[in-house]
C-alpha cells in the first residue's frame, strides 16, 4: 500500500509574523464538509481525513483511484459533464448523490487540480431562497433610499433576516484600510458596534487578498478542530495546495483566537468591491456555531452584489451633487480670469474663490507677490511652508488634510493650515496658488485600543503574543488634521489653477509683445539710420569712381590715334575696372535690400508675374531660335510680389547667360503642389554645371567663370537664396555638365508672416 502524508502547514505562526503567514496553503480544513481533489483523469490526488464521516470509504481506499469507483457509473457521467461544462459564474452547485443520500458540492480549480467541497445539507433538506421577492425588494428601497447610508443599513437588516446570524455589520476600510463599522442590524439584547472602529492590524494584508479573490468566506464554529487534508509520498515532491477560493479552508489560528477574544463562535464574510479593490466587508456574527445552507449563503451573498453595485454610484451621486455646487462657483471664477486684465484681484473680491474648494482660506503668489484671502498663516510660516513644498513636492500639485504628517513643522500653525492644496503657476513655489483649511480636532470611536492590538499572555509553553482581548469603546482625539478634501474640490483647484496660471502666461507673453515692438520700433530707426549710411556710402564711392572714369575715358580718346599702345591698354583696363566696381555696389545694394524690404505679404496672381517676365526674355530667346515653357503653375502665391519676381528674373537670366553655343536655349519653368508647399523648377539645357559646386554657388560673391568668360557680379544666385529664404522656402540645383542645369524651389503655401 503506497504511504499517505498530509499537507498541513507546520510553520510557526504568531503576531510576530501573521503578515506573512500563508493562509492560503493550510493544508486543512473545517470539519464540515469533506474536500477531494482530483487530476484531469479524475484520479483523487488529494483527500481530506474526515471523509469516512460522510461516506463509506477511507482516504487510503481512493486516493490514486478514479473517483469513479466511489458512486455508479451514471453518477460519474453527471459529474464528469458537470466538470467539463462548469463555469464558475453561471453553473449552480452540484447534488452529488451517495447511496441515496444528497450532497452539495462545489467546484473550483487549483492549478492543475480540481477541487471538490463537498458538504450535507445542515438541516437535511435544500430550501431554495425566493430570489426574485429578495431582488424586488431590494430595488423597491434603493428607488427610496437616498443615501449610501441609508442603503447600508437595509443591506445589514435584510441580509440578517436571510442567514439568521446574532449580528451583521457592513464593514468600511478608510485608505490605510482601518475600518469602520458603517451600519448594523443586531439582537436587541447585544452591544452595538455601530460606529466604531477598527485598526489596519485586524485584517492583514494578504487576508484583505484572499477577500478579493474568494468574496465569501465561512467560519461556521471558532471550536473546530482541523482535519488534516492527505495526499500519496512522493519522496521528491514537498505537495502543497492552494486553496484560496475554498469554501471549507482551515483558518488562522491567530484569526481564530481574535473571534474566540471577541466571544463570537461563528460568522461569514461577504466582500464589498469598488474599482478593483476592497471598498468593504458584509461580516456576519453569530453567538454559537451556526452553518447555513448553500443556497442561502447565495442568498446574502446576492446582497453583497446588489450593494457593491450601489456603492459606486451611491459616492458617484453625491460627489455629483456636490460638483454642481462647485461648478457654478468656478465658472464665476474663470469668466473672471478670461476677461480681467488685473484678474488676481478680482477674483479674490469673489467669495467663490473659497467656495470652489471650501477652504477658509487661500494665497495666490505672482513674482514674489502675496495675495490673500480669508484664514492663512502668518508671512513667516508660508515663507516656510513654500520653502518646504519647493524643495519636497515634485509634482504640479499637492494636496493633504494632515499637512504636518508631512511637513512636521506645520503642527505650529495647524489652526490656520491643517489642510491645504498646492499648485503652482510655473517652475516655482514662489509663483502658486495655495488653499488652506483650519484645524478640525476630532474624536475616533475605537473598539479597543488600537495601539494594543497584540497582548502578552502566559500559556503552558510560556509568554507569548497574543491578539487583543479588550474591544471596548476607546475614545482617540485626533489633531492638526482639517475636514479631508474631496475630489471634486481638488479637481476644481486644479482646474482654476491652471487657468491662472495659462492666464499670467498669456500677459507675460502681451508684455513680452510689448517690449519687442519698443525693441522693434527701436530697430527699423536703427534700419533707417543704415540705410541712410548705405545711400551715402555708395554715392561717397561712386562719385569718386565717376570722375575716375570720365578721366580714363578721355585720357584713352587722346590716345585713339598714338603709337602708344601700352597707355590706351592701361587706359582702358581702368575704365573696366571702375565698371565692375560699380556692378558690385549695385550688386551689394540690391542683396541689402531683399533684406529690408518693407513690402508686407500678400496673394498675389503668380502669372501676371510670369506674363511680364515673359515679355521681357521671350522674345530675345525666340530670336536665337529658343524657348521659354512655363507650365503648371499655381494661379496665386502668398509673399512679397516684387521679391518673387525677382527671383525667377535671376533665374532666368542666369540661363540665358550660360547657354550653350552648340544648341537652340530650352528654359523650362514647372510647378508641382506637395502637401503644404509648392515645387517649382527651373531647367535648362545651358553649359550645366559639375555637382560639387551645386551649393557653393549660392554664396556671396562666388564665381565659377572669369570676367572674361562670362560677365557678373556674382550676387545674382545669392540674392535668390536671400529671397527664399525670407519665404521660409529651400532652394538647391541639380547640373550636368554640357547638358543644362535644373533649380528647385520650395515655398509654403501658406508662409508664416515674418515678425
Amino acid at each position: 500500500m503506497a504511504e499517505i502524508k498530509d499537507i498541513i502547514f507546520r510553520g510557526e505562526v504568531d503576531l510576530t509574523n501573521c503578515a506573512s503567514e500563508p493562509i492560503h496553503i493550510p493544508g486543512s480544513i473545517q470539519p464540515h464538509g469533506f474536500l477531494l481533489g482530483l487530476d484531469k483523469d479524475y484520479n483523487v490526488t488529494y483527500c481530506s481525513q474526515n471523509i469516512s464521516n460522510y461516506l463509506e470509504v477511507q482516504p487510503q481506499d481512493i486516493l490514486g483511484k478514479n473517483i469513479g469507483a466511489l458512486t455508479s457509473e451514471e453518477e460519474f457521467h453527471r459529474l464528469k459533464n458537470y466538470v467539463e461544462t462548469f463555469d464558475k459564474d453561471q453553473s449552480p452547485a452540484f447534488v452529488f448523490h451517495y447511496k441515496g443520500e444528497e450532497f452539495n458540492m462545489l467546484l473550483h480549480e487549483s492549478g492543475e487540480t480540481i477541487v471538490l467541497e463537498i458538504e450535507p445539507f445542515p438541516d437535511g433538506s435544500m430550501p431554495l431562497p425566493n430570489l426574485y421577492a429578495q431582488m424586488r425588494n431590494f430595488v423597491s428601497f434603493m428607488e427610496e433610499s437616498y443615501d449610501l447610508q441609508e442603503l447600508c443599513n437595509y443591506i445589514a437588516v435584510e441580509t440578517r433576516k436571510i442567514t439568521g446570524y446574532d449580528r451583521v455589520m457592513i464593514y468600511r476600510f478608510d485608505y490605510e484600510y482601518n475600518g469602520e463599522v458603517f451600519a448594523e442590524a443586531r439582537r436587541d439584547d447585544i452591544e452595538p458596534f455601530l460606529g466604531l472602529n477598527y485598526p489596519h492590524t485586524d485584517i492583514p494584508v494578504q487576508a484583505r487578498e484572499l477577500y478579493l479573490r474568494n468574496l465569501m468566506r465561512l467560519i461556521a464554529d471558532v471550536n473546530y478542530v482541523p482535519v488534516p487534508v492527505l495526499t500519496l509520498a512522493d519522496a521528491n515532491e514537498d505537495k502543497t495546495l492552494d486553496m484560496s477560493l475554498s469554501t471549507l479552508r482551515s483558518v488562522s489560528p491567530i484569526h481564530i483566537e481574535y473571534l474566540k477574544n471577541m466571544g463570537v463562535s461563528g460568522t461569514l464574510t461577504i466582500s464589498l468591491i469598488k474599482d478593483e479593490k476592497l471598498w468593504g466587508l458584509i461580516t456576519c456574527h453569530h453567538y454559537s456555531p451556526l452553518v447555513i445552507p448553500h443556497y442561502t449563503r447565495l442568498a446574502a451573498k446576492l446582497q453583497g452584489y446588489f450593494l457593491t453595485s450601489q456603492i459606486a454610484v451611491r459616492e458617484t451621486a453625491e460627489e455629483f451633487r456636490l460638483s454642481v455646487k462647485i461648478d457654478n462657483h468656478l465658472d464665476e471664477l474663470m469668466r473672471i480670469v478670461s476677461e480681467e486684465d488685473d484678474f488676481i484681484n478680482k477674483i479674490l473680491s469673489s467669495d467663490a474663490i473659497l467656495k470652489v474648494t471650501n477652504a477658509d482660506g487661500v494665497l495666490i503668489v505672482n513674482n514674489g507677490v502675496y495675495h490673500t484671502k480669508g484664514n492663512v498663516p502668518a508671512r513667516e510660516s508660508i515663507d516656510k511652508l513654500l520653502d518646504w513644498l519647493g524643495k519636497n513636492v515634485s509634482r504640479q500639485y499637492f494636496y493633504s488634510y494632515a499637512l504636518s504628517e508631512h511637513f512636521g513643522e506645520a503642527a505650529s500653525f495647524s489652526e490656520t493650515a491643517s489642510g491645504i492644496i498646492y499648485h503652482s503657476l510655473g517652475r516655482s513655489p514662489k509663483n502658486s496658488m495655495i488653499w488652506f483649511r483650519t484645524e478640525k480636532e476630532k474624536t475616533i470611536n475605537w473598539a479597543g485600543d488600537p495601539s494594543k492590538a497584540m497582548i502578552k499572555v502566559m500559556d503552558p509553553q510560556g509568554h507569548r503574543l497574543s491578539p487583543r482581548k479588550s474591544f471596548e469603546l476607546w475614545k482617540q482625539s485626533v489633531k492638526f488634521q482639517s475636514q479631508e478634501w474631496r475630489r471634486p474640490e481638488v479637481n476644481a483647484a486644479i482646474r482654476l489653477a491652471t487657468n491662472v496660471e495659462n492666464q499670467l502666461y498669456l500677459l507675460n507673453l502681451k508684455r513680452e509683445e510689448e517690449k519687442y515692438r519698443k525693441l522693434s520700433e527701436r530697430l527699423q530707426s536703427a534700419n533707417e539710420q543704415l540705410e541712410s549710411f548705405n545711400w551715402i556710402s555708395s554715392h561717397d564711392l561712386k562719385e569718386p569712381l565717376r570722375m575716375i572714369s570720365i578721366y580714363s575715358q578721355a585720357l584713352a580718346g587722346q590716345f585713339v590715334e598714338s603709337d602708344e599702345e601700352f597707355l590706351r591698354n592701361a587706359s582702358y583696363h581702368i575704365t573696366e575696372g571702375v565698371s565692375r566696381i560699380n556692378n558690385l555696389i549695385n550688386a551689394l545694394l540690391e542683396y541689402n535690400r531683399v533684406g529690408t524690404v518693407k513690402a508686407s505679404y500678400n496673394t498675389f496672381e503668380l502669372k501676371d508675374v510670369f506674363n511680364e517676365i515673359s515679355s521681357i526674355f521671350g522674345p530675345e530667346i525666340q530670336k536665337n531660335g529658343g524657348e521659354l515653357l512655363i507650365k503648371n503653375i499655381p494661379d496665386k502665391l502668398v509673399g512679397v510680389k516684387v521679391l518673387i519676381q525677382q527671383l525667377f528674373t535671376n533665374l532666368i537670366q542666369n540661363a540665358i547667360k550660360f547657354r550653350s553655343p552648340q544648341r537652340p536655349l530650352q528654359i523650362v519653368v514647372d510647378a508641382e503642389k506637395k502637401d503644404d508647399y509648392w515645387q517649382f523648377t527651373v531647367s535648362d539645357n545651358g553649359i550645366g554645371i559639375q555637382e560639387e559646386y551645386a551649393e557653393k554657388i549660392f554664396k556671396v560673391f562666388q564665381r565659377l567663370h572669369t570676367h572674361e568668360e562670362f560677365s557678373g557680379s556674382g550676387m545674382g544666385l545669392a540674392i535668390c537664396k536671400r529671397i527664399v529664404d525670407l519665404h521660409q522656402g529651400q532652394i538647391w540645383l541639380k547640373g550636368d555638365l554640357n547638358v543644362g542645369s535644373t533649380f528647385y524651389i520650395t515655398l509654403p503655401v501658406e508662409p508664416v508672416m515674418p515678425l
